[in-house]
């Protein structure tokens, strides 16, 4: 069992010191949400380096870590902007994604292999896992190669604080397994084959974040609004066309990602999500904002960039008090034309206030500098 303290959190991951670095990282990712990127891992004053052994870094169990969260690739909720190169590098990985999962799938239905019968014969100790994850609170198979959710999740109960399930290639959760998880806080879904959103989700009443990005989600059922401790929820790169309305019951979320899908337009009803801070609506089809979303005095940064828009509406520039950050690159839209948008004054006092922080604490900038969110 290794120790490790993060700001005031004290974690306990279980881990043999013959395990890599990579592995800790890992564990680390799905307790905190922390990207493996941004972490750095102290052990005695010195980082530990990712490509290593636990034990050739003289890690021993019981030993005291620290970890320590740097600034890492801009992301949902960072002010970098995608630029080109990065939009290809992210489609690159999602093929590569969709090419793995393909190939699982593929490697299940013909059968294991002859190593793989080998390793059936010494099985994983299933029993030693399950206590780990009861004594954890984070059960976590990311990567795991597997195709459906074993018996064993669903027994952790109500132990169970953190599912990382991502990077495998799930078509569906079995109903009964997030109901049995009902302290459940955060659920990692991300990069599977899932075609609709997981049965019971709506008993998590707990949970906070939600990620279902790069899956092959259509759409959205009315029960994603009963998730009502949720504060981050991604659908990133999926083949939603319609968010529900129910989503507006989400009175709690924060951050909600829905770039890389086919929408057409946003709910009015979102103007009920009143904690909203950031909006990722990237890459999608949309030809028009609601003029509801005005009533979000909390949003800071709407993300509209690569879609249809010729303009947004005057309330939403005026009204949200605390936008300071619009992006509408991509879209049929001019900076000059961006200027002339009614409420467009008032929005560029709070996007100026912002910038003038920026350089009085030298902040380090986006390369294009005091970028206007059009093109030019």
């Amino acid at each position: 069992m290794l120790r490790v303290q993060f700001g005031k959190q004290a974690l306990e991951v279980p881990l043999p010191e013959d395990d890599m670095v990579a592995s800790l990282e890992q564990a680390l990712e799905s307790a905190t949400g922390l990207f493996a990127r941004q972490q750095r891992i102290i052990h005695k004053g010195k980082v530990l380096p990712r490509g290593s052994a636990l034990s050739q870094a003289k890690v021993r169990a019981g030993a005291k870590l620290m970890l320590m969260a740097v600034a890492g690739e801009g992301g949902p909720g960072s002010d970098a902007t995608e630029s080109a190169g990065a939009a290809a590098l992210a489609e690159a990985r999602a093929a590569k994604q969709r090419a793995t999962v393909e190939a699982m799938r593929a490697r299940a239905a013909a059968g294991p292999s002859a190593p793989a019968r080998e390793q059936q014969a010494a099985p994983v100790d299933a029993a030693a896992r399950a206590r780990a994850w009861a004594a954890t609170g984070i059960v976590a198979l990311r990567e795991a190669g597997i195709t459906s959710v074993p018996e064993s999740v669903a027994g952790v109960g109500s132990a169970a604080r953190v599912l990382d399930l991502s990077l495998n290639a799930l078509t569906e959760l079995p109903s009964h397994v997030l109901p049995a998880l009902p302290s459940l806080q955060r659920c990692n879904l991300g990069r599977n084959a899932l075609a609709e959103l997981p049965k019971g989700l709506s008993t998590l009443t707990a949970l906070a974040h939600l990620s279902l990005e790069h899956n092959r989600i259509t759409t959205l059922s009315p029960e994603i609004g009963s998730l009502c401790s949720l504060v981050r929820l991604d659908l990133s790169s999926n083949k939603i066309t319609e968010l529900p309305p129910e989503v507006g019951s989400l009175a709690q979320l924060q951050y909600l990602i829905v770039s890389g899908n086919g929408l057409s337009t946003l709910p009015s009803e979102l103007a009920g999500c009143a904690a909203l801070e950031a909006l990722d609506a990237t890459s999608n089809s949309l030809t028009t904002v609601p003029p509801e979303l005005s009533a979000l005095q909390k949003l800071q940064k709407l993300e509209l960039d690569r879609n249809r828009l010729q303009g947004v509406p005057a309330s939403i520039l005026r009204e949200c008090q605390s936008l300071h950050t619009l992006t509408l690159h991509g879209n049929p839209l001019s900076v000059q034309q961006l200027r002339e948008l009614d409420g467009y004054e008032e929005f560029d006092v709070r996007r100026r206030r912002k910038f003038s922080k920026q350089l009085s604490t030298n902040v380090m900038l986006d390369r294009d500098g005091f970028d206007e969110g059009a093109g030019k």
